[in-house]
């Protein structure tokens, strides 16, 4: 899954185009056996649950609402709720929180039910892990306003009113950024230096720093510790390893500079990251 962090949340909820809609939270639970959210005073983000495979529940203002693969469900913000996976057949879900001035307007006005079924399954799959994907590449400028139309586009096909607009192709479009980013990708576990990733872009050290905080919105380097604390929180969630396991995944031998440095970046400590209700 992808948290934003806060200090990230905060900046996109100011501006006044992505501040509209946006992402905080999302990811993908595939047969989440025993997977369960209870929250008596709600959620403060509007709550998506599409559901590919599998089976579970919701309870919503006191009723009760089974869905299955290809039906999705809306959750309100502040609305007391509480969901499951089927213990026979649990299910495998694509969710995500979102946030913004709309998410009010959305909930009273897109839907009549809280669960309904997809007609574009396919497409609304497609569109999450579209919206997955691209918030990898960070929390650019760019990036979130392309966030706030695929949030929109998800929107659109649960609700069956999705338009065929025009929208911007996701990831980086330097050529040269494309490249560090990727072998940044693959090198999380290691070190990398400004001189190294200037010569994989094939530009001096200068030019690279230039154009890459141009494209993400970040530093080189500060790009690359995000990533780095991106991968640490999907793999915070993906079992109970230690987070000194974790840390020396990464590439740091100190498990607490590593816990220093995540929670700069997420305002919590990794320890306080795993108690995190998610999803």
């Amino acid at each position: 899954m992808l948290h934003l962090p806060e200090a990230v949340v905060y900046q996109t909820a100011q501006h006044p185009l992505t501040g509209v809609l946006f992402p905080t939270d999302i990811g993908y639970f595939e047969k989440a056996a025993g997977h369960y959210r209870r929250r008596e005073a709600g959620c403060e983000q509007l709550i998506l649950i599409c559901c590919t495979d599998g089976n579970g529940c919701l309870e919503l203002n006191g009723l009760h609402f089974s869905l299955c693969a290809g039906q999705a469900c809306l959750i309100p913000a502040q609305q007391p709720h509480s969901y499951w996976a089927d213990n026979a057949n649990p299910w495998s879900i694509w969710w995500v929180h979102l946030s913004g001035r709309e998410i009010t307007t959305l909930a009273q006005h897109c839907i009549d039910t809280p669960v309904f079924t997809l007609t574009r399954a396919e497409q609304t799959i497609r569109a999450f892990s579209r919206l997955f994907t691209l918030l990898q590449h960070g929390y650019g400028d760019s990036v979130l306003k392309r966030a706030m139309f695929r949030c929109w586009q998800i929107v659109g096909l649960l609700t069956d009113t999705a338009d065929t607009h025009h929208e911007p192709p996701d990831g980086i479009t330097d050529t040269r950024i494309t490249r560090v980013i990727h072998h940044m990708h693959q090198h999380l576990h290691a070190h990398v230096s400004l001189e190294g990733l200037a010569h994989i872009a094939g530009c001096s050290i200068s030019t690279l720093a230039e154009h890459f905080k141009n494209v993400t919105n970040y530093a080189v380097l500060d790009y690359f510790i995000r990533l780095k604390m991106q991968t640490a929180c999907s793999l915070l969630d993906a079992d109970n390893s230690s987070i000194q396991d974790i840390a020396a995944t990464l590439g740091y031998d100190d498990p607490f500079y590593f816990s220093r440095r995540f929670k700069r970046i997420y305002g919590y400590s990794p320890k306080q990251y795993r108690l995190l209700e998610k999803g």
